[in-house]
C-alpha cells in the first residue's frame, strides 16, 4: 500500500545521490550517452520542427519527456515503423517495470537512509541503486535502440534533432551557471531521463494503490474495524506487497487472506468470510452498486 510517491520520492533520492557521485567525477554507467556536443553541426532547415523551445529568460525549457522520445513526434513514420518503435518501447516499459517492481524495498528505505542514515549507509545505498541498473544498462542506450529500429532515411535526422537540443541545452545551462562542464551536464542529462523513465514505471507498478486504499477503507466500513487493527492490517498489505513484487499468486492471496483474519474478531471472521463469498469487497462493484 505504499503510495506511488512515497516510491517517486525514494527514487528522486536514489538518483540524486548518483548524481551526486557523478558530480564527484566517478566513471559514468556504461551506457551513458556520448557526447553530443561535439561533431559537426549539420544544421536543421528554419521552418523545420525541432525540440528546442525557449522560456521568456531565454532558457532551453527541459522536455515533457527524454529527447530520445519526443524526437519521434518530429518524424514522419509509415505505419511498420511505427509498430517497430512501439513494440521496442514497450520493451523498454516492462524493463523498468521489472526494474521497479525488484527494488521496492529499496526504494521504500531511500528517503529514510539519505536523511538519517550514516555515510556507509548512503554509499550502500548508491552501489546497490547502480547494480540494479545493471539489466537497464545491458538493454542499451535508448536513442541508439530507436535510431537502429528507424529506415535509414530518418536516422541522420532522428540524430541532428537529438544533437540539437543537446547543444543548445548545455550552451543554455552554462550561460545561467547551472553547469561549468560538459561532463556533469552529461552525467545530468542520463541521470534525469532514467529518472522520468523509472518514474512512469513506478506509476504504472503502482496504479493499484487508490484501489488499495478503497479496499482498506471498504474494509473499515463493513467490518467496523478499530484503528489499531486499520493500522496493522495496513502494514502487513505493505509487506504483502513487497514480499510478492506486486504479483501476488492465489497461494500469497490465501496466505495475506489468513493474516487478515488473525487480527480479526469471531464476529468480524464470520462477516469478512461472507464479504468475500459475496464477492462484495470489489471498490469497482461497490462503486458500481453506489451509482445505481
Amino acid at each position: 500500500m505504499r503510495t506511488t510517491q512515497s516510491m517517486k520520492t525514494g527514487l528522486a533520492v536514489v538518483l540524486g545521490l548518483a548524481c551526486a557521485a557523478a558530480g564527484a567525477r566517478i566513471a559514468p554507467p556504461e551506457d551513458a550517452p556520448p557526447d553530443l556536443l561535439a561533431g559537426p553541426d549539420v544544421g536543421e532547415p528554419s521552418q523545420e520542427r525541432t525540440l528546442v523551445e525557449r522560456g521568456v529568460d531565454g532558457k532551453v525549457r527541459v522536455l515533457a519527456a527524454p529527447p530520445a522520445i519526443m524526437a519521434l513526434e518530429l518524424l514522419e513514420l509509415d505505419e511498420k515503423t511505427r509498430e517497430k518503435i512501439g513494440a521496442l518501447l514497450a520493451e523498454r516499459a516492462a524493463l523498468m517495470d521489472t526494474l521497479v517492481l525488484s527494488n521496492i524495498e529499496l526504494l521504500g528505505q531511500a528517503e529514510t537512509v539519505i536523511a538519517v542514515g550514516a555515510p556507509v549507509e548512503k554509499l550502500n545505498l548508491l552501489r546497490e541503486g547502480l547494480q540494479a541498473l545493471g539489466p537497464v544498462r545491458a538493454w542499451g542506450r535508448l536513442d541508439r535502440r530507436i535510431a537502429q529500429a528507424l529506415p535509414p532515411s530518418l536516422r541522420a535526422r532522428y540524430r541532428t534533432h537529438l544533437e540539437k537540443y543537446e547543444r543548445e541545452r548545455y550552451e543554455s545551462a552554462r550561460a545561467s551557471g547551472e553547469l561549468d562542464n560538459r561532463f556533469a551536464y552529461k552525467m545530468t542529462r542520463y541521470w534525469e531521463d532514467l529518472a522520468w523513465e523509472i518514474e512512469r514505471a513506478a506509476e504504472r507498478v503502482f496504479v493499484e494503490d487508490e484501489n488499495g486504499d478503497k479496499w482498506l477503507a471498504l474494509l473499515r466500513e463493513k467490518l467496523g474495524l478499530t484503528s489499531d487493527q486499520e493500522g496493522e492490517i495496513r502494514a502487513m498489505a505493505e509487506r504483502f506487497f513487497i514480499e510478492t513484487k506486486g504479483r501476488p499468486s492465489k497461494e500469497d492471496e490465501m496466505r495475506f487472506i489468513a493474516q487478515i483474519r488473525g487480527v480479526l474478531t469471531i464476529e468480524q471472521k464470520w462477516k469478512f468470510t461472507g464479504l468475500l463469498l459475496r464477492g462484495e469487497l470489489d471498490p469497482e462493484k461497490n462503486a458500481m452498486s453506489d451509482k445505481e
